[in-house]
């Protein structure tokens, strides 16, 4: 496969196989990504994939996976070479050592955030931030690292960016359903926002150890992005009441009134953790009740008297 040599297969994805290789020039470790050959004629799945590899080759940061090449096997399949990262996800991290102290999430958060920054830049939201896409690199005695993978439903918000905008209709719904923001669940366009909400459910996760909304069905868990307001991680974590009001601010259901970027948010989460202050506001649902009287027999004008005050 080019200069790189198969060992074996790492993972088994829909669309994809993930191979350990060899480059044969340099001996190092690498990490093949290969189409699935009964995709090879579907469109839009072809154009997606090789807009992974155009959008990898426009992102170098420390803790982005790099890119080695790209190109297409002899039976017309493509492939994407990358750096191996001897590591495990975020996801069999937590799976082996359960939850994680506020200080070691804004450490990974710091990471992961940086990473999301310079592909926001770039004019990239990567549209499927969670624990499964970010690798945890073994480092022994040393702090930990990550690294940010995955940009396969990434969208590319560049302009200059010829054939790019028809690979997503708006009313498509691209993402992974514990982790979709409501405007992706409803097929909106998305924006660096909607990253910023699941960096906030990503946050949650990190501290508690699951996803702040569960369900039987992806329906049911998309209904709680929806409508459903978000617990608060201090409910099932010893965290600070700081840290739940940077998560509720993350995931809020407008946009709008969530974090404008990543800077922002990393900000409040330095100052929760590190004894900032801050809570948040409690929801309440309140009903007003208001009573009027009037002596006798009311006429025309009492009753209008009385709408004039209710």
């Amino acid at each position: 496969m080019g200069t790189w040599v198969v060992e074996h297969v790492h993972y088994r994805g829909p669309v994809s196989l993930l191979y350990r290789a060899r480059d044969t020039r340099t001996g190092e470790a690498a990490a093949l990504k290969v189409m699935h050959s009964r995709f090879t004629e579907a469109h839009t799945a072809l154009r997606r994939f090789r807009q992974e590899a155009t959008t990898l080759q426009r992102l170098h940061h420390p803790h982005i996976v790099e890119i080695l090449g790209h190109g297409e096997l002899a039976d017309g399949r493509p492939f994407i070479a990358m750096e191996w990262l001897p590591g495990r996800d975020l996801a069999a991290e937590l799976a082996a050592r359960g939850p994680l102290s506020p200080k070691e999430a804004l450490e990974i958060l710091e990471q992961v955030g940086a990473a999301l920054e310079a592909a926001h830049q770039a004019g990239v939201v990567h549209r499927d931030l969670k624990a499964q896409n970010v690798v945890c690199l073994r480092g022994g005695a040393e702090a930990v690292r990550v690294k940010l993978v995955d940009f396969g439903v990434a969208k590319d918000l560049s302009p200059q960016t010829p054939g790019i905008s028809a690979l997503t209709q708006t009313g498509a719904v691209l993402g992974t359903p514990l982790f979709m923001a409501p405007e992706q669940i409803r097929g909106e366009k998305p924006d660096t926002r909607t990253d910023l909400y699941a960096l906030g459910l990503l946050l949650f996760y990190l501290v508690t150890g699951k996803p702040p909304f569960l369900g039987t069905t992806p329906h049911e868990v998309e209904e709680q992005h929806l409508h459903a307001p978000p617990p608060r991680p201090s409910e099932r974590a010893p965290v600070p009441a700081a840290l739940d009001a940077v998560v509720h601010r993350c995931l809020q259901k407008r946009r709008e009134e969530r974090y404008p970027h990543v800077a922002a948010m990393l900000e409040a989460l330095r100052r929760a953790v590190r004894g900032g202050q801050g809570a948040v506001p409690t929801e309440r649902t309140m009903a007003l009740y208001a009573e009027t009287s009037v002596e006798g027999e009311p006429d025309g004008a009492a009753l209008e008297r009385m709408d004039a005050l209710l």
